[in-house]
């Protein structure tokens, strides 16, 4: 597995639309595992592929709720609702963190994306 470098804000791919992913290939797995990597490495819980100069719709998440990382491929939010209050930081704007109150329609997600086999699954 390889460690990425993680693009610094204000890059403007961090704000350029990604491209979605048209068949989860050995490539597209292969991202997924140096994206985690690269997560791991950084002390990161979750990491987009724009975040390492890759304009794939694609991200890894490590929820810590015993479900382990989750990989998402061109994922689609179908949900969201204010819930929480709390800490929050971004791997491309390194020292910021602070207490935050997400978007109300980002707070909670319900998110839809393929899994790394291809089917089709809901994520909250």
């Amino acid at each position: 597995m390889a460690i990425y470098d993680i693009v610094k804000f204000p890059n403007p791919i961090l704000t350029t639309p990604a491209n979605p992913v048209k068949s989860v290939t050995p490539n597209v797995l292969k991202v997924l595992d140096n994206l985690a990597e690269t997560m791991k490495y950084a002390n990161g819980i979750g990491l987009a592929a724009p975040q390492v100069n890759i304009l794939r719709r694609l991200a890894v998440v490590d929820v810590e709720d015993g479900r382990g990382r989750l990989d998402l491929i061109n994922p689609v939010i179908v949900e969201g609702r204010d819930e929480v209050i709390g800490p929050d930081g971004c791997l491309s704007i390194p020292g910021l963190f602070g207490d935050t109150m997400p978007s109300p329609s980002l707070s909670f997600l319900k998110a839809c994306a393929p899994s790394r086999a291809g089917m089709k699954k809901n994520v909250r």
